[in-house]
C-alpha cells in the first residue's frame, strides 16, 4: 500500500492565503477589543479572582517598609468596586439633587421678595413724606393764617385809610414770604433727615420678611458652594479611582491572548466581555474562525 504524505512534509510551501488570514484576524481583533476597551473602559472586566499574585503579594510584604501595604495587581474586587462606585454615584446624586431644591428655594424666594420691596418702596414714600409734611405743619397752618390776615387788611381798606392798610398789607406779605422761606428751610431739614436715617421710616414687619427671605437665599447660595466643592471633591475621587484601575488593569498582550483565546475557543473566563459590541464582535471573530478553520482543514486534507 503506497504511503500517503501530506505536501507539508515533501519541502513544499503551504501557498494557500487562507494560512496567513487566520492569525492576522486573530492580531487585528486583538486591536479591536483593545482600542474598545480605551474608549469604553467598562467593555471587558477583569476577574480579579482569577488574576491574582499571592506569591508576589507575600513577598512585596515581606520587603516593604510602608505602614500600608497595598497588593501589586488585583487590588481591587469587584464587589469593592462596585460598592465604592455606588456610594460615590449616591453622594453625587444626593448632592445634585439637594443643590437643585436649592435653586428652587432661590426662585421661589425671589418670587416672593419682589412684591416685598415693591411694599417696601411705597411704604417708605408714604411715611418718609409724612415726616416731611409733619414737620411743615405748624409752619404752614402759621402760613394760612398770615394770607387770612393779608386778606382781612385788605377788605377792610378805604378811601380814607387806604395808605395805612397798604402799608399793612406790604407788612404781612413780608411775613408771607418769610413763612414760605421757613417752610422751604423746614422741608430741606426733614427731607436731609430723611436720608441720612432711611432706615427709621422702613416699615419693620415688611422689612423682617425681606431679611428673613434675604437670609433663607443667602444660606442657599451657600450650601450650593459647598455642594459644588463635595461634587468636586466626588469627581475627583471618581478620577482617581478609574485611574488605580486602569494601572492596575488590562494591556494589548492581554487583548491578544483573549483574541487567541476566541479563534481557538479556550477562554477561561478571567477577561469578560461586559458589552454589546463586543459580544457582536466576539461572534464575528469566531465565525471567522470556524470558516477560516474548515478551510484550512479543507486545504490540508485535498492535499494529501
Amino acid at each position: 500500500m503506497k504511503k500517503l504524505t501530506p505536501h507539508i512534509f515533501k519541502g513544499k510551501k503551504f501557498k494557500s492565503p487562507v494560512f496567513f488570514l487566520y492569525p492576522l484576524t486573530i492580531f487585528l481583533f486583538a486591536g479591536v477589543y483593545y482600542v474598545t476597551w480605551l474608549a469604553r473602559p467598562d467593555s471587558f472586566i477583569k476577574n480579579n479572582e482569577l488574576n491574582t499574585t499571592p506569591l508576589q503579594n507575600v513577598i512585596h510584604l515581606a520587603s516593604s517598609r510602608d505602614e500600608y501595604i497595598t497588593p501589586l495587581m488585583g487590588g481591587i474586587k469587584k464587589s469593592d468596586l462596585d460598592e465604592r462606585t455606588n456610594k460615590l454615584i449616591n453622594d453625587f446624586n444626593t448632592t445634585n439633587e439637594e443643590s437643585k431644591k436649592l435653586h428652587e428655594l432661590i426662585a421661589e424666594n425671589k418670587v416672593k421678595e419682589e412684591p416685598l420691596r415693591s411694599q417696601l418702596e411705597k411704604l417708605w414714600g408714604q411715611n418718609s413724606t409724612n415726616y416731611v409734611n409733619k414737620s411743615t405743619k405748624k409752619l404752614e397752618s402759621e402760613l394760612d393764617n398770615k394770607i387770612l390776615e393779608q386778606k382781612e387788611i385788605e377788605s377792610k381798606s378805604t378811601v380814607s385809610n387806604r395808605s395805612e392798610m397798604a402799608s399793612a398789607s406790604a407788612l404781612k406779605a413780608i411775613e408771607i414770604q418769610q413763612a414760605h422761606l421757613d417752610i422751604a428751610i423746614a422741608k430741606y431739614s426733614a427731607s436731609s433727615y430723611v436720608l441720612a436715617h432711611g432706615m427709621e421710616f422702613h416699615d419693620p414687619d415688611t422689612l423682617s420678611k425681606i431679611k428673613a427671605i434675604t437670609k433663607s437665599t443667602r444660606d442657599a447660595r451657600k450650601k450650593i458652594e459647598s455642594n459644588d466643592l463635595k461634587i468636586t471633591s466626588i469627581k475627583a475621587t471618581a478620577y482617581q479611582l478609574a485611574i488605580s484601575i486602569r494601572q492596575d488593569n488590562l494591556n494589548y498582550i492581554d487583548f491578544l491572548y483573549y483574541s487567541v483565546g476566541i479563534a481557538t475557543t479556550t477562554t477561561f473566563g478571567d477577561i469578560l466581555a461586559n458589552d454589546r459590541i463586543i459580544r457582536l464582535f466576539v461572534c464575528i471573530q469566531l465565525l471567522i474562525s470556524i470558516l477560516i478553520l474548515s478551510k484550512l482543514t479543507q486545504n490540508f486534507l485535498s492535499k494529501n
